[in-house]
This record gives C-alpha cells, structure tokens and sequence, in this order.
C-alpha cells in the first residue's frame, strides 16, 4: 500500500495502525529543504490546539502534525498508547472528517 492510497484508522483501530498512518506521511522528505518549517507547523498546530482546542483545515499542516507526535512519541518510549494521546485523536478525527477517509 502506498501513502496514496492509504486508510484514515478507523475509532477502533489498533494503535499500530494510527502509527503507520502517522507515518505515511513523511514530513522529514515533505519538507527536506526546509525544517525549521516542519517544526514551525508542528508548533502552531499544537499550541492552538492547546490554547482553543481548534484544527486546521490543511491537510498537509494535519499530518505533519501527526507526523511530529509519532515522532514524539517514539523518542519518549514507552508510555500511554498513541492512539490515547487527546491530541492524536483530534487530528485523526479531522483528517477523516476532511479527507475522503483515503489520502497522501
């Protein structure tokens, strides 16, 4: 399966499955010229979430965002599974919310 074709997680999916998918996106190759912008978007996403519990409607924003706390996530090792972390699901749940459940 490529990442053109590949399945938003369903609620129930396993948390191997919300990792893949985060990981399909590869912000690293997305934005290989330019990573302080990676960071950038990471950061605006996370803290408006934060701060008015508000997405972006970007895509591309969405999963970079995803993306970084996979990333996140990795590095922190073990911990509550991904798929619980608040911010994970939100960002899960617009992604399918504005994407034909298949995308990137």
């Amino acid at each position: 399966m490529t990442t053109l074709d590949y399945p938003v997680p369903a609620d129930d999916a396993d948390d191997r499955e919300f990792i893949r998918f985060a990981r399909a996106f590869n912000a690293y190759q997305v934005f290989s010229e330019n990573h302080e912008e990676r960071k950038e978007i990471h950061r605006r996403v996370r803290l408006r979430w934060e701060q008015a519990g508000e997405l972006p409607n970007d895509l591309r924003q969405l999963r970079t965002c995803l993306f970084m706390r996979a990333r996140a996530h990795h590095h922190a090792g073990d911990g509550e599974p991904f798929k619980d972390e608040r911010l994970v699901r939100a960002l899960v749940d617009k992604i399918r919310a504005i994407s034909d459940k298949t995308l990137l």
